[in-house]
């Protein structure tokens, strides 16, 4: 049953991270410093991830399964290893066939990316297990609120902290991203699931969801407001490298996030539903199908195909290529957790 423009932009979240990563790892230099590379970046940004990660927080609390404790660890731990094993697959593995078993060392980071990568499937590992002790323990939403707002204030702090002992930094790797392939730390991404399960708590409680929905235009405008004021204080310092932004982008991301859902829900609401609609909602309910698939058939043909090689005509291409490739295959290949 479709809910709403959530379930419209997670699934247009799935596609976007499809293309950037299609883009970022064929284009070619030409493609890469161009308007057209900004563009797609830009929707493997705010409109992808982070919206990724906001309607997991609202889905956790949608689904009947977040009542229980025990099962939502055990499907985080799940998500967990699964990540860990699709870091194998499209990175290691390579390492194997090219005869370097000998020099894989489970604790240098530059042999074996399994155990130090934190990818979106990592996190959201994490995430889920963090999610489900937080709502057991911590049964008022201006709680998930405050822990929210001081993981968005203390993830700058925390950054890059280190030791000299491996088995550490490797939980440091996890918590707040002490390596350059820690994509997806906790600190301060799990902002956007805590603000997404208040977000779900309030649709599950609403007795006109399309009046929640057009009541959010509002706030998110207001949050794009203050968020551009606090950036505007110190670009680079809230800007970031994305994956590590401070609190003023986060909060205007929130705000961009509130807006799309809007936007989006506005959209589904004027047109007709149709075949493109249906191909996003798919996309949106096979997220980990279509991830693992998606990262899988763009990591292996590299060993075709190259790294960054294309140009304009070549990466268009392959964004519809991998598309087809990754929907087709989806529909026999499920991976449900």
């Amino acid at each position: 049953m479709i809910l709403s423009g959530v379930d419209f932009v997670r699934g247009l979240a799935v596609i976007f991270m499809v293309l950037v990563h299609v883009m970022g790892v064929y284009s070619n230099n030409t493609v890469q410093y161009s308007f057209f590379y900004d563009f797609i970046d830009f929707l493997g940004s705010p409109p992808a991830a982070p919206v990724f990660m906001f309607t997991m927080g609202v889905f956790f609390m949608l689904s009947s399964k977040s009542e229980n404790l025990k099962s939502g660890i055990i499907r985080g731990i799940k998500l967990l290893l699964l990540g860990c094993l699709l870091s194998f697959l499209r990175d290691d593995l390579f390492v194997l066939f090219e005869g370097n078993l000998t020099q894989l060392n489970f604790f240098k980071s530059n042999n074996l990316i399994t155990l130090w990568e934190v990818d979106i499937l990592q996190f959201a590992g994490l995430a889920y297990i963090l999610m489900s002790i937080i709502k057991y323990y911590f049964k008022k939403p201006i709680w998930w609120l405050m822990i929210a707002i001081g993981i968005m204030i203390a993830s700058p702090l925390l950054w890059g902290i280190s030791s000299d002992i491996k088995i550490f930094d490797w939980i440091f790797n996890y918590l707040w991203g002490a390596r350059d392939i820690v994509y997806f730390p906790i600190f301060g991404w799990l902002y956007y699931p805590l603000i997404g399960m208040i977000f779900g708590l309030m649709m599950k409680a609403s007795s006109d969801v399309d009046e929640l929905f057009h009541s959010i235009l509002k706030p998110g405008l207001i949050l794009l407001a203050i968020g551009s004021i606090i950036t505007a204080t110190d670009f680079t310092f809230h800007i970031g490298d994305y994956f590590r932004s401070g609190p003023g982008s986060m909060v205007w991301i929130t705000g961009f996030v509130l807006t799309w859902i809007w936007l989006m829900d506005k959209l589904i609401k004027k047109i007709k539903e149709n075949n493109i609609f249906n191909i996003i909602y798919y996309w949106g309910k096979e997220t980990t199908s279509i991830y693992i698939i998606h990262w899988l058939i763009i990591s292996w043909g590299t060993i075709i195909l190259g790294n960054e090689t294309t140009g304009y005509i070549g990466t268009l291409l392959l964004m519809v290529l991998v598309s087809l490739m990754t929907h087709y295959v989806s529909k026999l290949v499920k991976i449900r957790i």
